[in-house]
């Protein structure tokens, strides 16, 4: 279903992201049969949408699409520089892109989970959630471990999974809604912490 409303979007940094998701899935559930199956009809797909680029959404412009991608990064990475340690507070990439790029077009966010949260809230406002960052990866690898619960673990690996590969080009937990099913997901383990 996910693919097909994704086809139907255009969106096509995502299909990577989700076909790699998906097959985490099944590795954690340790269902290798259908992993090979998937992996094999994913390889097919992609060498008959290499053969046939016409099936695959708006392919026409994906080499300048993705440069226009680096041009956003680029001016982000500036932005990063001019205020490495606080960033320029939240939405900053909207308000930023004309005082370093030329031509460049208007966008809310810099395109990269890796590069936007360090643009708005420089390395200091990273390193204060570092903690409670790190205490969710502990609790969730102590949840793993205990085996208690493996498709939920394998869920939420998979979404992490999906949203730190499609995250390199583009911001996947940006708005409210997305960055709080996100939360909601990744912390859904805690139902089975001991008290």
């Amino acid at each position: 279903m996910n693919l097909f409303l994704l086809y139907l979007t255009g969106c096509r940094s995502a299909w990577p992201s989700l076909g790699c998701a998906i097959l985490i899935l099944l590795l954690v559930e340790k269902r290798y049969k259908i992993f090979a199956l998937i992996l094999f009809v994913a390889f097919a797909a992609f060498i008959f949408l290499l053969i046939n680029p016409q099936y695959f959404p708006r392919t026409d412009n994906i080499i300048e699409y993705f440069g226009v991608r680096v041009d956003i990064w680029e001016i982000a990475i500036q932005g990063i520089r001019d205020n490495p340690l606080f960033g320029q507070g939240p939405l900053t990439y909207m308000h930023i892109y004309q005082n370093y790029g030329n031509g460049i077009m208007y966008t809310q966010h810099a395109h990269s989970i890796y590069l936007d949260p360090i643009l708005s809230y420089g390395i200091i406002g990273i390193l204060i959630i570092a903690p409670y960052v790190q205490k969710n990866i502990s609790a969730l690898y102590q949840c793993f471990k205990s085996r208690k619960d493996q498709t939920l673990m394998a869920l939420i690996i998979s979404v992490i999974a999906v949203t730190l590969i499609h995250g390199i080009l583009d911001y996947t937990v940006y708005f409210i809604q997305t960055g709080f099913v996100f939360m909601m997901l990744i912390s859904s383990f805690y139902m089975y912490r001991q008290k």
